[in-house]
C-alpha cells in the first residue's frame, strides 16, 4: 500500500530535516513498533492514542500534546476509532540554533539536567496554544506556506516551551541538546 492509503489525510512540510505532518490513523486497537529517528511532538487532534516505552505508558486524548526523545523504541496503539494526529519532527541542530539565537534574551534558569524520561508531556500555555492554532491554520489551508514561516513558527514554540515554568523538564532537555 501507498503511503496515501496507510495514512489517509496527510498532509506534510518539509523544510531538509524539519517535518510537519498532520493525518489520520485508522483505528486498528493493535500495538507497533516504531522508533524515534529526531525528537518529535506529538499532538492529538481527535480519537486516543497509547504510547508504551521504557515501562512508561502515556494514555493521549484529544489536546494532549507528548515530546518523545530521539532515539526512543516504543509502542503504541490506536483505539479501535480513527485518531488525527500534528507530528512535528525536529532535528537536534535545529534546537541548537534556535537556543542559541534566543540565548541573550532567557531568563535565568536552573541548570539543564537530562531527564531520563523516553517522552515527557507538555503543558499547554498561551505560546504552545498559539503555535497549534497557527499549524490548524496552516495545515487547513490550500497551498504551502512559506518555508520561512514555518521555521519561525517551529523556533516560536521551542522558545515557549524553554521559558515555560510548567514544562521544566522538557525545557532542561532542549537546553542539553543545545
Amino acid at each position: 500500500p501507498t503511503i496515501g492509503e496507510i495514512l489517509p489525510g496527510l498532509r506534510k512540510f518539509e523544510i531538509g530535516e524539519l517535518v510537519f505532518a498532520s493525518f489520520s490513523c485508522p483505528g486498528s486497537g493493535e500495538w507497533e513498533a516504531s522508533w524515534a529517528e529526531h525528537d518529535r511532538i506529538m499532538h492529538v487532534l481527535t480519537g486516543s492514542k497509547s504510547l508504551r516505552a521504557a515501562g512508561d505508558r502515556w494514555d493521549l486524548e484529544p489536546g494532549d500534546t507528548l515530546f518523545i526523545k530521539k532515539g526512543a523504541n516504543f509502542l503504541r496503539q490506536n483505539t479501535r476509532d480513527d485518531v488525527c494526529i500534528f507530528v512535528f519532527f525536529v532535528p537536534d541542530e535545529f534546537i541548537r540554533t534556535t537556543l542559541r539565537e534566543i540565548a541573550v534574551d532567557l531568563p535565568v534558569l536552573p541548570s539543564p539536567a537530562e531527564p531520563r524520561e523516553t517522552a515527557i508531556r507538555v503543558q499547554h500555555d498561551a505560546g504552545i496554544t498559539a503555535f497549534l492554532q497557527a499549524m490548524k491554520v496552516l495545515f487547513g489551508a490550500s497551498g504551502t506556506p512559506p518555508e520561512l514561516l514555518l521555521k519561525l513558527k517551529l523556533k516560536e514554540l521551542i522558545a515557549s516551551i524553554v521559558v515555560s515554568p510548567a514544562n521544566a523538564k522538557l525545557s532542561s532537555y532542549l537546553r542539553c541538546v543545545a
